[in-house]
Order: C-alpha cells, then structure tokens, then sequence
C-alpha cells in the first residue's frame, strides 16, 4: 500500500504553479514518520532524525543541524515491511542522494526543517547506517 502510494507519477509544471500561487509541489504528498539517516558530504557526522512527510521524490524532516540550499546529502530511509510479518527483513531501506531545496528555521521549536528532493536511490533489506 504505501509503495503503491509513493509511485503516484503526477505531472505538473512547477514553474507555472509558482507564477499563478497554486500549491509548489508536483507530488502528492504522504504524513509519514519514518525513521531517516541524513550525512553531510566529507565530515560523515550521521544525523538520526525522521521523515515528516514523503512523496515519491522529496521527503521534509527536521534536523538540529542547518544545511545550505543546494547541499548534497546522503541518506537513508527506512520504510516497515507487512505489519503482520515478524520477519525484519521485511522492511525495506531506501539508500538514496538528495539535494536540499528548502530550508526553514523552526522558531520556537529548536532545529531546522529540511526539504530534500531524490537525485537517485537503491533499495535494499539490510540494516539502517548507525
């Protein structure tokens, strides 16, 4: 079910929804909190962190940590297997590059949130970078 929902292949014109003021987003979008792995090109500090939200080529989470618009990350995303399988090589990880195309400072609340767009993924049944 939820792999069926990320591969929903919209089309949109994001240039144009920027000019006319409609929604930005090309893909639908999924309130998932799924476990996310972020590390910064050269300095390989892991961020443990979760997904907010995920369509089928962007995720937004939080991070204790700012990026820069542009910045290359990799990552990993965990995404649960069958709630009735007890087999953990059930759940899947998507090991993926992402690049950083929105930031926003959470105020009040501490951190940063992070919107990521998918330049390229694999996915795999081993376990999560720690």
């Amino acid at each position: 079910m939820l792999a069926k929902a990320m591969l929903n292949l919209e089309s949109c014109d994001p240039i144009s929804s920027l000019e006319s003021g409609r929604e930005r987003r090309c893909r639908s979008r999924l309130r998932l909190a799924l476990p996310l792995v972020l590390i910064p090109p050269g300095d390989g500090a892991k961020i443990a962190t979760s997904t907010e939200d995920v369509s089928c080529d962007s995720f937004y989470c939080v991070s204790d940590r700012p990026f820069a618009l542009d910045d290359e990350l990799e990552c990993e995303i965990m995404i649960p297997g069958d709630d009735v399988s007890s087999v953990p090589e059930d759940d899947l990880r998507l090991r993926c590059r992402a690049r950083v195309v929105r930031v926003v400072p959470q105020g009040k609340r501490q951190g940063f949130g992070i919107a990521c767009r998918l330049d390229d993924y694999t996915i795999n049944r081993s376990a999560i970078i720690h």
